[in-house]
């Protein structure tokens, strides 16, 4: 699986290279360059729409799925998360 995605994750770099070797100091077509970048604008928007999107409310925890008793999966879920540990601590006596 791990190689299957590295794969992927480098076919389109192979192809760029491919290309540039087989048309030397060409310039890529427009009919070519258009898409590419229209697939990195959608890409971008992609990032900064899901970024963006709050699925969590702040001071919440996730917690994983986990086997419940009768192994059945029990779902991931998010639940009020616990104060932070320097909170919980109370300040030492001031000094004299």
């Amino acid at each position: 699986m791990a190689v299957l995605s590295v794969l992927l994750f480098l076919l389109p770099t192979a192809a760029y290279l491919l290309w540039l070797r087989r048309h030397p100091g060409e310039e890529l077509p427009l009919n070519v360059l258009i898409p590419a970048l229209g697939g990195i604008a959608l890409g971008l928007a992609a990032l900064i729409w899901y970024g963006l999107s709050d699925t969590e409310q702040r001071g919440t925890a996730y917690v994983p799925a986990r086997l419940g008793e009768d192994g059945q999966v029990v779902r991931g879920h998010a639940r009020e998360a616990p104060p932070p540990a320097s909170a919980q601590q109370t300040a030492p006596p001031p000094q004299r």
